[in-house]
């Protein structure tokens, strides 16, 4: 049915008229943010009829989904609007009518978050003031799209059998799930697992922390014996993993505190280097060099002075808040 025909009911003529001329697609907001996306490379589908909804565009290459929404039908700032309207003629039409668009654009969000789609909403305004931020929404989007969910998790080593690097995670509110050889019967299974916001439909960055000698309960001892005991069965689970993890493609490994003595700890290492692992060495002693031949795949990170040495930790920090500002700057 054509914009001319179509009849909108408990409003006056000439509001019906009005409303009839409003554009379903092909609004303003959707060919301006097309363009950009066009301009910069990206090719899609407009109102694509294979998904729920008919999204008004959709880069099926990321499933992602972008819907142009108009401000007044879709409910923006709703808590002023709705009270404006009731106050208006025909205000139980207008409350009904968007409340019904805020509806459906929540089951249609829904049902393409169960399909796998990403789904990115903007306001019309955002679109014509400032398409170029949209673009970057939808950049960031598909970047964090391409990341491998694996590359979601962050695993941390550790030959401590304390807990302070789990606090530290809990008072920084990160998500993270631990396991030593005294709860692999319990926690084998969150080895690999990564948290998920149903939300907004995406994987968030979980920590895996992994202690390599154990813990309190059940800690490896120093001495003649520790070879064999890291063959244990709960033991070498979790040194198992850690090599899966570390021969991973684009693998990197922040090694932070480590002498570099512990032999059984090295052959894993050598192993993953072998298989294309990246590794950063941080000394905070001189004496602290790392038992494999620095090089691309082994950086050694030096104090400025070993007389007045610096926390390996804060250096660490320092170095990834550069790269992570220069990255940002691009």
């Amino acid at each position: 049915m054509k914009s001319k025909d179509r009849v909108f009911h408990n409003v006056t003529p000439g509001r019906s008229k009005t409303m009839g001329k409003i554009r379903g697609k092909e609004t303003s907001i959707e060919v301006t943010l097309r363009k950009a996306l066009w301009h910069k490379g990206y090719r899609y589908r407009k109102n694509y009829k294979a998904l729920p909804g008919r999204p008004d565009i959709c880069i099926t290459k990321y499933k992602l989904a972008i819907m142009c929404d108009s401000e007044f039908f879709h409910g923006k700032d709703w808590e002023v609007l709705k009270p404006r309207l009731e106050k208006g003629n025909n205000g139980a039409y207008w409350v009904a009518k968007i409340q019904e668009n805020m509806e459906r654009d929540r089951r249609i969000d829904q049902e393409l978050l169960f399909l796998g789609w990403t789904v990115i909403h903007f306001w019309g305004k955002d679109i014509l003031k400032k398409p170029d931020e949209c673009i970057k929404v939808i950049e960031d989007a598909i970047m964090d799209i391409r990341l491998n969910p694996d590359m979601k998790q962050i695993n941390i080593y550790t030959l401590n059998y304390d807990d302070i690097v789990e606090k530290a995670l809990q008072q920084l509110g990160y998500f993270y799930n631990s396991i030593s050889a005294s709860e692999t019967d319990t926690k084998a299974s969150l080895l690999n697992a990564i948290g998920y916001d149903y939300k907004v439909g995406k994987y968030i960055p979980s920590f895996m922390v992994s202690k390599i000698h154990g813990d309190m309960k059940k800690p490896i001892i120093p001495g003649k014996t520790k070879y064999l005991d890291m063959l244990n069965e709960d033991y070498f689970e979790i040194a198992f993993n850690m090599k899966e993890q570390l021969c991973k493609p684009n693998s990197i490994l922040i090694v932070i505190g480590y002498s570099g003595r512990d032999n059984h700890v090295n052959k894993i290492l050598q192993d993953c280097l072998n298989a294309g692992l990246t590794m950063f060495w941080y000394k905070y002693s001189d004496k602290d060099n790392p038992p494999f031949t620095p090089g691309a795949q082994v950086k050694v990170k030096n104090q400025e002075d070993y007389k007045i040495p610096v926390d390996t930790t804060k250096l660490c920090y320092e170095d990834l808040e550069k790269v992570w500002e220069e990255k940002s700057e691009e």
